[in-house]
Order: structure tokens, then sequence, then C-alpha cells
């Protein structure tokens, strides 16, 4: 993602579908959607795949009803904090207001 944060395009929508194949996620493509939706759609999906490392930035909380979770755009990533995920499994359950996500630690 840290990538990203620093990609410029001609279209806002595009640095969030730039990203649909390196995250190995679907995401159907809208443009005139706004960059803050789509990217907040991309984070969603990448987050239901159990990846955590979406979590991992530092910056302005996107506006458009959603978790306090889920960055405003890809320069959320430039600065940031670079948590350890490494033993951490996403457990993700889709409910009507959106996206209820839960981390657990993996034992081993």
């Amino acid at each position: 993602m840290t990538w990203a944060a620093r990609r410029k395009t001609t279209r806002v929508e595009d640095v969030a579908y730039s990203l649909i194949g390196i995250f190995n996620v679907s995401l159907q493509i809208t443009y005139r959607e706004g960059g803050e939706s789509v990217f907040r759609r991309l984070i969603e999906a990448i987050v239901r795949t159990g990846n955590p490392s979406v979590l991992d930035w530092n910056g302005e909380v996107a506006h458009h009803l959603t978790p306090q979770v889920i960055p405003l755009s890809p320069q959320s990533f430039v600065d940031h904090r670079d948590l350890d995920f490494e033993d951490v499994r996403l457990e993700v359950t889709t409910t009507s207001p959106g996206l209820r996500v839960s981390a657990a630690a993996v034992r081993s």
C-alpha cells in the first residue's frame, strides 16, 4: 500500500483500481464514484480476505459512513506505523451497517 501512497493517476479512482490485482481482490469498477468511496470499498475487500496489513496507516479517517479503521486515501500509508501483524488473524463478519472486524492472535 505504501507504493500506492505516492502514485499519481489521471482519475482519482485509478489509484484504488490499480491495487485490485496486487491484493488479489475483486472490485466492481465504477468511474465517477469518487476516490474516497472506491478506496473504502477496496480496503473493505482487502480486510474481508483476512489481510491485516491495510490497518497499518496513519492519517485522516474516511468520512463516508465508515468505521474508524478505514483511511481516507492511500496517502495515509506514507507515514504508517510499521505494525507487526505476523501473528494476527482477522475475523471478518459482514453486518447490515458494514464490516465487523476482530483481530485474534495466532497461537502455535
